[in-house]
């Protein structure tokens, strides 16, 4: 289906026309002027000039670039198509692609700018965390000077009364101190940090030894200074020690316990959730505890990996439409699932007999076609989640037909693979094959029954019948007002959209109330995951993927999220899709829209 071009068009010449208003011209413009401007294709200009190996891309550094930047390098290269002598006969589609070619460029030049944004933070962070250990590293030399200027102090101490006496005290006051200041500047490297305590209290046990010898002699103080600084740093490896076992002691118990509960694999994926919270909320409990330790890097890796779980749940959970009381016991009713399922399985073999025993469960759904074979005496029919994609040969998921059943092989005559659409029902699978080396998928279900497709309860607002307008004017279910955006707001997101999804997006907005104090705000995208059938109705809850704003309060944010949900169930279904409906979806939502 060719994309519809108005907005694209209108666009592309409401910048053109932009292009031609006086204003100051921007680093980047000025020096696409200097190389030939619109004389030089875009192409050219942009795989010369944005790589790691030019350090200053049309002039100005990657890090340097700001989103008027950005947005003065497209508008330029629009502009230079508008003025093409043959813009305005070279029809629609061809106009849109010249627009996309540039929006794809911009795409990777907005993450490579991204990506140095990104680099020099690190490099900033590296600095910082230079300059700390040049501190700690100065510190140590102080004290490598304090106790050097201890030992000169020693050793210029005037003789007393017993010059022999007070010159052997000395040595041995001085040989220590030696011994001790190469032990802190370097020695202590060189050993496990559990024999640090050890060493510490053998130069303390020396050092008293020497009390005895040294009483009355002129090394007195310096031994004294030496044995003050000993049970200082003794007392402060101590602390940390202690307060590093203390710390790896409830990280590991906290750990095995995790993993003693098998990670609530047992439990349903809303329950198993619900565990994981409580038990990543005494997990980061320990975090002030692990701060500045040697623990902090193991804590940090496991709860990036719990993290990493927990979200993985969280997606099963919202997605599983088997998230109700005994919907474990019948078939699978969608199709979307019983795939997540299967490469769930395939990337975790822990889960591959759960899931090969939840086949038995049998299906009952609307399905796409993508082939159908002749199979000895019967007939497989490849199954798709999307309308005109063609299967894999020999890979996927099949019900098989048996030859007798007139019923369904009568349904299947009228099919056209791969835009079929049947309803598949079967008992069980009688062929099972999931394995990732090489990757092979084979699930085949018998015996298949073969209807015409279900659409379930009457479809609301179908083109052309019921569909009321919205009006403006109208309330939120909370007595929020739905009003438009200002007219020239330009939000910092533009999702990208084929022209039924801008539709969409479109008709959603008109429903979503915005919070007064966010109808401005060109920070802000909410994205939402929406199961959809071939009818384009919703089969599950609305999912909440990310919410992003650089002004909304906690409370005005999850006003926005709440409303855009309300607005979402409050216009499905949509019809607008046509043959892209099916499956999952992303919808991106801004006050642009």
């Amino acid at each position: 289906m060719p994309v519809p071009a108005r907005v694209p068009y209108a666009l592309a010449t409401a910048l053109s026309l932009s292009t031609a208003l006086p204003a100051q011209a921007s680093t980047i413009t000025e020096f696409l002027d200097r190389i030939g401007g619109c004389r030089r294709p875009m192409s050219e200009s942009f795989s010369l000039k944005v790589s790691p190996y030019t350090p200053k891309p049309y002039d100005k550094a990657l890090t340097d670039w700001t989103e008027q930047d950005l947005t003065d390098f497209r508008t330029y290269f629009v502009a230079c198509q508008t003025r093409r002598p043959d813009w305005q006969s070279m029809g629609d589609y061809n106009r849109n692609d010249a627009i996309r070619v540039i929006d794809t460029a911009m795409a990777d030049l907005r993450y490579k700018v991204g990506d140095a944004r990104a680099e020099a933070a690190k490099r900033r962070a590296n600095a910082g965390s230079s300059a700390a250990q040049q501190a700690r590293n100065d510190g140590r030399q102080q004290s490598v000077a304090d106790a050097a200027a201890d030992i000169a102090r020693a050793q210029a101490m005037p003789q007393v009364r017993d010059e022999e006496r007070d010159e052997e005290a000395s040595r041995n006051v001085i040989a220590l101190s030696q011994e001790v200041v190469a032990f802190v500047s370097d020695g202590y490297k060189t050993i496990p940090a559990d024999q640090l305590l050890p060493r510490i209290d053998s130069y303390l046990a020396r050092a008293r030894a020497l009390s005895s010898e040294v009483e009355g002699t002129s090394a007195r103080s310096a031994l004294a200074n030496l044995l003050g600084r000993l049970e200082q740093a003794r007392n402060g490896i101590a602390t940390v020690q202690d307060r590093e076992a203390a710390a790896m002691q409830k990280t590991k118990a906290l750990l095995s316990e995790f993993a003693a509960s098998n990670a609530y694999q047992d439990l349903p994926p809303l329950q198993r959730l619900a565990k994981f919270d409580n038990f990543l909320k005494r997990f980061n409990a320990l975090r002030p505890e692990i701060t500045g330790t040697r623990v902090e890097a193991t804590y940090e890796k496991a709860l990036h990996d719990l993290q990493n779980e927990r979200a993985t749940i969280a997606m099963q959970a919202g997605r599983d439409p088997a998230n109700t009381p005994g919907a474990d016991e019948g078939p699978y009713t969608d199709y979307e699932w019983l795939g997540q399922r299967g490469i769930m399985a395939l990337t975790n073999p822990l889960q591959r007999e759960g899931y090969r025993a939840s086949l038995a469960r049998g299906i009952d759904f609307n399905v796409g076609v993508s082939s159908i074979e002749r199979a000895g005496s019967g007939w497989l029919v490849q199954l798709s989640g999307r309308l005109g994609v063609p299967g894999k040969p020999g890979q996927g998921f099949y019900c098989r037909v048996e030859g007798a059943d007139a019923a369904s092989l009568g349904i299947l005559r009228g099919i056209t693979p791969p835009y079929g659409i049947i309803h598949a029902a079967a008992p069980d699978a009688d062929e099972f094959l999931l394995q990732g080396d090489p990757l092979r998928i084979r699930i085949v279900f018998s015996p298949c029954r073969v209807t015409a497709p279900d659409n379930g309860e009457p479809r609301r607002n179908r083109a052309g019948e019921n569909a009321n307008p919205v009006d403006h004017n109208a309330r939120a279910p909370d007595g929020s007002p739905v009003a438009p955006s200002p007219a020239n707001l330009r939000c910092s997101s533009e999702p990208s959209r084929r022209g039924p999804e801008q539709a969409m997006a479109h008709r959603i907005r008109q429903a979503w109330a915005i919070p007064e104090a966010l109808r401005d705000d060109r920070t802000l995208t909410l994205t939402f995951a929406v199961t959809l059938n071939f009818d384009a109705e919703m089969t599950g809850p609305v999912q909440l993927l990310r919410s992003i704003s650089k002004r909304a309060t906690a409370e005005q944010l999850q006003a926005a999220v709440e409303t855009a949900r309300r607005a979402i169930s409050d216009t499905a279904p949509f019809p607008e899709l046509g043959q892209l409906a099916g499956g999952t979806m992303q919808i991106d939502m801004t006050p642009c829209d």
